[in-house]
């Protein structure tokens, strides 16, 4: 691999078998840039919103490198 798979898969080599319980483990990662839209749909059918999200995303058949979630708005700011 290029760039900076090449450096994960090295780092992937280098990783401990097992991780001591009293030091933990972290993971660190990037990427070159994320865009997020919220996309509001007026639908109560959770069921079609989640089936219109799947198609949507590369997972689902739809646009490459395109992630999705279906979630509800209960129109309260938390």
């Amino acid at each position: 691999m290029n760039g900076a798979g090449g450096v994960a898969c090295e780092a992937r080599r280098k990783a401990p078998v097992e991780v001591s319980k009293d030091k933990g483990v972290v993971a660190v990662g990037a990427f070159g840039w994320v865009s997020n839209y919220d996309v509001p749909v007026m639908s109560t059918d959770l069921k079609a919103v989640r089936r219109m999200a799947r198609k949507a995303s590369e997972r689902g058949g739809g646009f490459a490198s395109v992630q999705t979630m279906a979630l509800v708005w209960t129109g309260r700011e938390s």
